[in-house]
């Protein structure tokens, strides 16, 4: 008989059979996912669900993270007691409200606030120092993954550690750690949760408006002219005799007219995409999104703006109504339910049945029509 065989035996008369557990695998894995310390981690059933941030948080080896990363601290322990008082109390008042991602889970399957998830970083390249190169630094070095239900928050958020490390994230994942990029170069930044549009979900940039690259082979051309023109002993000709200041006015005015069709054939795209949007979008309205806000104060910011991780792209809040973040009709963002940063968690508590991210509904914002968790 092999070593490695169990031994069985048969009980004799008047003896009892002694249990002997079972060394299957099966029932070894069942064994030690009950005796796991960290019960929050997606299970197989899970990961072959089709989730693909479920099947890289299941590569997570929790025993090679940071401690803090594994446990919570006492004062961790109380934030989250207070933190679940809050949603408890709030839910109490408003019960129809939609569940807000006060205290989602880690890579390590572990309960943290939010907000304690926000690690204001200033990184020593002056690239980063900006707000438009921490958003290009984001959009171009983390693949952005929609959500994989749509119309449900993550129940995991993992730390930006792991997102930068893995190169990929959601929109609260990609979020999360450029707000902690903004805040950490100096810039009040916020997380924003809320509602979007389709192409902003989905990272639909077929509408919009693209610079092309110019042409290797007429670059070749004027490369070649430039050389031909710089002939020493070619016949130079004479300038026409052209006024430049009329020269400059007609071609600034066949400029303007380009700019004018340009931005008529958009506008004209965006209403027939809205009207599309509206009736062949079962979800409209209610594609749960996250983005970031910075709120205009420091850094010398003159205008509140909203910043679309997935992309980089910059929306003033004060162009929102210009067709260049989308209108009324055609909005971006479609409402806002709640706010935060590193500090505090604001709910939104202004109604909003139509989306109107004007001035007047961001400038409300920490000023009695929110309600806060801190209050700091």
């Amino acid at each position: 008989m092999a070593e490695n065989e169990e031994l069985r035996t048969v009980p004799e008369e008047g003896e009892e059979e002694i249990e002997r557990p079972d060394s299957s695998l099966s029932a070894l894995s069942a064994q030690l996912q009950q005796d796991l310390i960290f019960e929050g981690l997606p299970t197989v059933e899970e990961e072959e669900a089709g989730d693909p941030k479920l099947f890289r948080l299941a590569q997570v080896e929790i025993v090679l993270q940071p401690t803090s990363y594994q446990r919570n601290s006492e004062k961790e322990e109380e934030v989250l007691r207070y933190v679940e008082r809050f949603r408890r109390q709030f839910y109490q008042l408003y019960p129809t409200r939609r569940e807000l991602p006060l205290c989602p889970l880690n890579e390590c399957g572990v309960k943290k606030f939010i907000c304690t998830s926000i690690k204001p970083t200033q990184l020593p390249y002056k690239e980063l120092y900006s707000a438009e190169g921490c958003a290009k630094f984001v959009s171009d070095h983390i693949t952005y993954e929609p959500l994989f239900n749509p119309l449900q928050t993550p129940e995991y958020v993992p730390s930006p550690t792991f997102v930068l490390e893995n190169q990929v994230g959601d929109c609260f994942d990609v979020s999360m750690v450029l707000v902690s990029l903004l805040i950490g170069v100096g810039y009040d930044a916020y997380c924003v949760f809320g509602y979007a549009s389709k192409r902003i979900t989905q990272k639909d940039e077929t509408m919009w408006t693209l610079t092309t690259l110019p042409d290797e082979d007429q670059e070749e051309e004027k490369q070649g002219e430039t050389e031909v023109t710089a002939n020493p002993y070619k016949q130079l000709r004479k300038a026409p005799l052209e006024s430049k200041f009329e020269q400059l006015q007609k071609e600034r005015a066949i400029q303007e007219k380009e700019e004018e069709r340009k931005r008529n054939e958009e506008a004209k795209a965006r209403a027939e995409e809205a009207e599309d949007e509206r009736v062949t979008d079962e979800y409209y309205g209610k594609r749960v999104h996250c983005w970031v806000y910075v709120r205009a104060g420091k850094r010398e910011v003159q205008d509140s703006f909203f910043v679309e991780p997935s992309t980089g792209s910059i929306y003033p809040v004060s162009a929102l109504n210009d067709g260049s973040g989308g209108d009324v009709k055609n909005p971006l963002y479609h409402r806002i339910e709640a706010v935060w940063n590193n500090r505090d968690y604001w709910v939104n508590m202004q109604v909003c049945l139509q989306l109107l991210l004007t001035r007047s509904f961001i400038s409300n914002a920490f000023e009695g029509r929110w309600t806060f968790a801190f209050g700091n």
